[in-house]
């Protein structure tokens, strides 16, 4: 047995509804079958309320309200054929008038007896049962219509969504904008119809819509990527169009925006080629070949070129326009018999410009007929060929500068400007060029010209001691041995930085005078004395050194600096005593002056100082200075002892070089004393000014040592 979820009576447990009170107790849906929870009111999956008997019974009619019951022989009552099931029994009436299955018969308790009631006024029970009935079913339509209809709608709306519908469901979405997550369900069906449109109009070849669709979708899943696509797609289509119609400048701007979609290069090649193919049939062939060979090797386009450059020579020869016959007959290369044209027009070309002392058109007349040795080209041509090369060479166009300079040779001037045309050519990274171009205009030894090449390409790369035997192989081969030289002073220089003085040495010696080669040498010597301890002759090597002396990899001006500051500080060490000073005093009042001056000496002024070196290579300084300081009117006390002897101490440490000047501690803030120190010598230098009986005293003083 079950309890009933509305009235708590006792029920079978197969029993789906009250004998009670008529609830339905089954625990499915009747309107989409999904199981519910018990005492549920509401499906929680489509949102029907459920039948309850508190909410929706209407008060029943006593038994004094309702008509009299008249008993009513058994033997007139007739079978209902109709509510009889094939081989069973029945429909059974429940208490509340509700026809139940006949099966449910045997769980069904009998009907109590009614009692007699006393005769009533006869009230008539049908319009009374219709109308409260009336009132029932709107009363439940109205709830059921209210309570249900917003979940209908998003049902509705969700079978639209799943169905692939996203504009219906968008719009039903935003019906029930308000109802749970109808609101962001409807933004998401947006999105996804416009990411379905957009798909649908890419694959329909629509790609200006499908970008739009696209755009609209924002930042929803790979939008912008499609967006894009979408867009290249656009721009490849329009390109093909207008290629194929003929407009092919503005095809070439929308092919050029469709990079990486399908063929867009080909497209663009193809473009090209059509192009080049209606200037053609137009006789407009300076457009046409240069069409052709923006196109490539698209359906052999390249080999057109030369011929449209052939076609347009003939049109200028014929015309009678020779120089720009001559200029396209060497842009068709080997075509027909371009070559022979461009030597006998050139040639005649050429003797014109002779004529007129236009070497530099003259040169580029006869270079294919001086290449061909057609009639004496070659030779009426040779100052044309320099001074074309020269020319050349000034705008450092060094690989043409050597295709003319390959025509004169035996000539000593084109020999020496050829050197450096090739030199230039190595180090631009060209030494096959260099190499072809030795061999055609020498005719030497092919080991000369290659060792020369080959040291050229290792001086270039500072591989001195390849260069260097190399070029000592080339022998006298053009300026084989200026670069021999320059290879050994690279690696002297490099064995200098290197530390290795006594084998830089060596070689610096053997150069003579190429460039600092005698100042480097010396600065070697000055190495090796400094490096034994032998600073006096380290300092001597390194003052014959210039002072513009300078290598790669070894800063010469510091070291000398510091070679000589040391040896300056060793040879200031030791005891100096003063060897003259001079005292001046002037009294100055307003503008009038008077000046004394004496030089007598005192003679017990002194210096006596001490050098160290630190472990760093930085020096100290240290010792004593003992001198007079005047500052009396007269001179009559100035020779007394002890009168202003002066004694300063001085400490000075981590120096690098010589002090040029010390500044002595004084206690007269309006003066100073300051130690010189110039080309051996010591000065103590004094000042003072002191205002006295309106006048004023200027003192000066200077003393000199001697060691």
């Amino acid at each position: 047995m079950k309890t009933c979820l509305k009235c708590g009576a006792q029920m079978p447990d197969n029993s789906l509804y009250c004998l009670n009170c008529g609830f339905a107790n089954n625990q499915v849906c009747p309107e989409c079958g999904k199981e519910r929870a018990p005492g549920s009111t509401f499906c929680g999956y489509c949102g029907i309320q459920f039948f309850n008997s508190a909410d929706w019974q209407q008060p029943q009619p006593t038994a004094s309200e309702l008509m009299p019951i008249q008993e009513i022989p058994m033997q007139s009552i007739q079978p209902m054929q109709s509510m009889q099931q094939p081989g069973g029994l029945a429909p059974y009436p429940a208490a509340n008038g509700t026809m139940y299955p006949a099966e449910y018969q045997q769980y069904s308790a009998p009907p109590a007896p009614v009692a007699p009631a006393a005769p009533k006024k006869k009230i008539p029970i049908i319009p009374i049962v219709i109308g409260a009935s009336a009132l029932l079913i709107a009363g439940v339509v109205a709830i059921v219509l209210v309570v249900t209809t917003p979940s209908r709608k998003y049902k509705k709306a969700i079978k639209a969504f799943e169905a692939g519908d996203y504009a219906a469901a968008a719009a039903q979405f935003e019906d029930i904008s308000d109802y749970e997550d109808s609101a962001d369900r409807a933004e998401e069906a947006k999105l996804l119809m416009h990411y379905t449109d957009g798909k649908k109009a890419y694959d329909a070849g629509d790609y200006e819509k499908a970008k739009e669709e696209f755009e609209a979708c924002g930042n929803y899943k790979d939008s912008q990527t499609l967006a894009h696509e979408a867009e290249t797609a656009a721009h490849y289509t329009k390109g093909v169009i207008l290629c194929d119609s003929g407009n092919y400048d503005q095809a070439l701007e929308e092919l050029a925006k469709a990079t990486g979609f399908k063929d867009y290069d080909q497209q663009i090649l193809r473009c090209y080629y059509r192009m080049g193919e209606d200037a053609e049939a137009k006789n407009e062939y300076e457009k046409a070949a240069a069409a052709y060979a923006q196109a490539g090797d698209y359906q052999g386009a390249s080999e057109k070129v030369p011929e449209c450059y052939y076609k347009l020579a003939e049109s200028n020869k014929s015309a009678g326009n020779l120089a720009e016959a001559v200029k396209n007959y060497a842009l068709a290369g080997d075509f027909s018999d371009s070559k022979k044209q461009l030597q006998e027009i050139g040639y005649n070309l050429g003797k014109e410009a002779l004529d007129r002392n236009d070497l530099y058109k003259a040169a580029e007349y006869l270079r294919e007929a001086a290449m061909a040795d057609y009639g004496d080209a070659r030779t009426i041509g040779l100052q044309a060929f320099y001074y074309k090369a020269q020319a050349l060479i000034n705008q450092k166009n060094y690989e043409e500068a050597a295709q003319y300079l390959r025509l004169c040779s035996g000539n000593k001037k084109a020999t020496k400007l050829l050197t450096d045309a090739v030199g230039n050519l190595c180090i631009a990274g060209k030494p096959d060029l260099a190499r072809e171009l030795l061999a055609d205009y020498t005719g030497a030894d092919s080991s000369l010209w290659g060792s020369y090449v080959d040291g050229l390409v290792a001086y270039v790369n500072k591989n001195y001691d390849g260069a260097a035997s190399l070029f000592k192989k080339a022998g006298n081969f053009l300026n084989s041995k200026s670069y021999y030289n320059a290879s050994r002073y690279g690696q002297a220089v490099r064995l200098l930085g290197d530390g290795a003085y006594a084998q830089a040495r060596k070689i610096f010696a053997s150069l003579g005078n190429y460039q600092y080669s005698k100042d480097l040498a010396n600065a070697c010597a000055g190495e090796t004395y400094y490096k034994a301890g032998k600073w006096q002759k380290a300092a001597a090597y390194y003052n014959k050194v210039s002072r513009k002396a300078v290598a790669t990899g070894f800063n010469v001006q510091a070291r000398k600096t510091h070679v000589v500051a040391k040896y300056n500080f060793i040879k200031a060490s030791g005891y100096w005593t003063a060897r003259s000073n001079i005292i001046y005093v002037r009294r100055v009042v307003g503008k009038s002056w008077r000046q004394w001056r004496a030089g007598n000496l005192w003679p017990y002024q002194y210096i006596n100082l001490s050098y160290t070196q630190n472990p760093d290579g930085t020096f100290n300084l240290t010792g004593e200075v003992c001198y007079k300081r005047y500052y009396e009117y007269s001179f009559s006390d100035y020779y007394a002892p002890s009168k202003d002897t002066i004694y300063c101490t001085i400490n000075l440490r981590n120096l690098k070089s010589f002090p040029t000047s010390i500044k002595l501690p004084t206690d007269r803030p309006s003066g100073y004393e300051t130690l010189k120190y110039k080309n051996g010598v010591f000065t103590m230098v004094y000042a003072r000014n002191v205002k006295s009986n309106g006048a004023t005293l200027q003192y000066r003083s200077t003393v000199k040592y001697k060691k």
